[in-house]
């Protein structure tokens, strides 16, 4: 009576387990399959953000006389030599201050200015 008993519940086991591994697998399915589609759509956005930062990258960053002025009192906090230097470079431009030098020549004064 025992050993049919055992023998019932060993089988009752073995169908529990079976089952148990049938709906995980059907689980991680469903898991591997939404897993993919992030995948895909996080690639998608990254793709996205890619060409944003190559855009971004490929327009000349337009320089304000506010971004010059604060180049150059970067340039003079960190060596005081640097303001006769910087005045040697506005006048090339035919200015003593940068609100003098013309929008076009901004970016040729930062970029000598930045050289120092």
């Amino acid at each position: 009576m025992l050993e049919t008993k055992i023998e019932q519940l060993t089988k009752q086991i073995e169908t529990l387990n079976s089952n148990f591994e049938s709906f995980f697998n059907s689980v991680n399915n469903q898991l591997e399959v939404k897993e993919v589609k992030e995948v895909k759509e996080v690639k998608e956005v990254e793709d996205v953000k890619e060409v944003k930062d190559v855009k971004e990258k490929a327009k000349p960053k337009c320089l304000t006389r506010q971004d010059v002025r604060d180049l150059c009192m970067a340039k003079v906090r960190a060596d005081r030599r640097n303001s006769a230097k910087i005045k040697a470079i506005l006048s090339g431009f035919d200015a003593g201050i940068v609100e003098d030098v013309k929008e076009e020549g901004l970016q040729e004064v930062a970029k000598l200015i930045g050289a120092l």
